[in-house]
């Protein structure tokens, strides 16, 4: 989910998967989600939350708004599919949203980044996100540190389109998210709104590179001047058809890598429950973890509206 959440991963013709922080974070929310939401990775890429059901069209993302997608996501990518290798991607692809694919998450998220020279920096998050055939709606509240605590973000798509707000409870006003930076971290990790963007990787390629009885490695290639990553390598274990690693190329140098592991299965559904996102060139680490998760509960229209993200719930 996270940022995940949470959690990039694919859409191939009629599949789509979350990028997850992931973060999953990615989570549902990052994301992923954080996926989906925030970080929910991660971007997340961070997946978190490999699969959403309808595609969107995601505006610029901001500092501010990458919280929550982040944590969210749901961000998408579609994957244009040719030939046999593009064939046996679809299917393994296909597995992999079975495994991951869930109407509903929840979770709590705990991200900390490592700088070079050893400080850190952490953060507690709250995710939830929905979808349904008209959209995906997700909520990410920040819990921890103190002087940061109840600030929370609000994201709608349907229709193609995403509607974004924030609530700053300083001033205890909510603000419409319409555009900003693309390289700024997220809540100052190593997860960036560009690694969560739908749009980055729309049309790109997708072809098995590798497949043996315990692993698989998929290839992406995004459409010239639509990301700056000139390829990601998504590897699956072949067991639990899970997504293991995710390597972000620029040119022929592996900038990012994000792994996922200790995978639980919640309500029929796999979840990775650490996503860890490393920049080899900056040598900052930031390392998502999920618990209290929660999957396919029933929740209300209630529960995403500018109401609630002012309530605190």
């Amino acid at each position: 989910m996270l940022m995940f959440a949470g959690f990039l991963i694919f859409l191939l013709s009629d599949f789509q998967l979350n990028q997850t922080l992931g973060v999953y974070m990615v989570l549902s929310i990052g994301a992923g989600a954080l996926a989906d939401l925030v970080f929910l990775p991660a971007l997340l890429k961070v997946f978190p939350k490999f699969v959403c059901p309808v595609r969107q069209a995601v505006r610029p993302w901001s500092e501010k708004n990458a919280v929550a997608a982040s944590l969210v996501a749901c961000f998408m990518v579609t994957f244009a599919a040719s030939g046999a290798r593009a064939d046996e991607a679809a299917d393994l692809l296909k597995a992999v949203r079975t495994n991951v694919e869930s109407k509903s998450d929840e979770a709590k998220v705990s991200l900390v980044t490592t700088e070079s020279n050893g400080d850190k920096q952490s953060r507690e998050i709250r995710m939830r996100s929905v979808r349904d055939n008209e959209g995906y709606k997700a909520l990410v509240r920040i819990e921890a540190p103190a002087d940061i605590k109840g600030t929370a973000l609000l994201a709608e798509v349907k229709g193609g389109t995403q509607e974004q707000w924030l609530y700053l409870p300083s001033n205890k006003q909510v603000r419409r998210v319409v555009s900003g930076k693309k390289s700024a971290g997220v809540l100052g990790s190593e997860l960036s709104p560009e690694d969560l963007n739908a749009d980055a990787l729309k049309g790109a390629t997708a072809k098995v590179l590798k497949k043996d009885a315990k692993s698989a490695s998929i290839e992406v290639l995004p459409t010239a001047g639509a990301s700056e990553y000139s390829k990601v390598v998504v590897t699956l274990d072949m067991a639990k058809k899970v997504p293991t690693q995710m390597e972000y190329f620029v040119g022929d140098k592996v900038r990012k890598n994000v792994s996922f592991s200790d995978y639980q299965e919640i309500s029929g559904i796999q979840r990775a429950q650490k996503i860890r996102v490393e920049n080899l060139e900056s040598k900052r680490v930031t390392e998502v973890t999920l618990s209290d998760v929660k999957v396919n509960r029933t929740m209300n229209s209630s529960d995403f509206t500018v109401g609630a993200l002012k309530s605190g719930k």
